[in-house]
């Protein structure tokens, strides 16, 4: 292996090599993400703290001087506990947003509702027949979607889940309509299939 060649392989990493420079880039950068953390920016903080620890850790192994050395290390355990305890908490708030998503939301509560789990898989049918352009079995779908939905709608007690399926239940409403409106035109000869109606019924093509 020539001096080029070792110097520059993958397994060398000079960069965090134990040296005296090692310290103060650890300190450079933990004060960066001490003020990203006070920012309450955590993602980057944690970030910038294991930026600092792959340069504590050779200067651990660099510093001769027990005292110093304990100091360090106990700084070293700060940090490290600081840095797991923002990654749970972005996880943390990770799963809560995907939680509040509507979707997320109504396949939880739709799993102690039997029948709300039947309706939208009724229109998830349909929403899959539409996409593949087999407009008329679509149409039929959603319409039985809907008888299943709509009776329901009142009688559900939480409402965010009531607000989510009424939102719902209006988009399969005006699909349903625009579908319709396409088919009748068809069926006139007014328009061949392939053709768009308007911009509402632009995803059929």
């Amino acid at each position: 292996m020539s001096f080029e060649e070792f110097f520059a392989h993958p397994f060398l990493d000079l960069e965090h090599a134990p040296s005296d420079l090692c310290l103060a880039q650890a300190v450079s950068l933990v004060s960066e993400a001490v003020k990203l953390d006070q920012a309450l920016n955590y993602k980057e903080a944690v970030q910038m703290y294991c930026r600092a620890l792959d340069y504590f850790v050779p200067a651990l192994q660099y510093e001769r001087n027990t005292a110093k050395k304990n100091a360090i290390r106990e700084k070293v355990n700060g940090y490290v506990a600081r840095a797991e305890e923002l990654k749970l908490h972005l996880k943390q708030r990770s799963a809560s947003k995907i939680a509040r998503e509507p979707g997320h939301v109504l396949r939880e509560y739709a799993k102690g509702n039997p029948q709300l789990a039947d309706g939208l898989k009724l229109a998830e049918i349909a929403e899959v027949r539409d996409e593949k352009g087999v407009f008329s079995s679509a149409l039929e779908q959603y319409r039985t979607a809907l008888a299943v939905l709509i009776p329901i709608l009142k009688d559900i007690p939480n409402t965010q889940v009531k607000e989510i399926v009424g939102s719902e239940v209006q988009r399969y409403m005006r699909r349903a309509e625009e579908i319709k409106a396409y088919l009748k035109l068809s069926e006139e000869g007014t328009l061949e299939i392939g053709q768009e109606v308007d911009d509402k019924m632009c995803c059929i093509q």
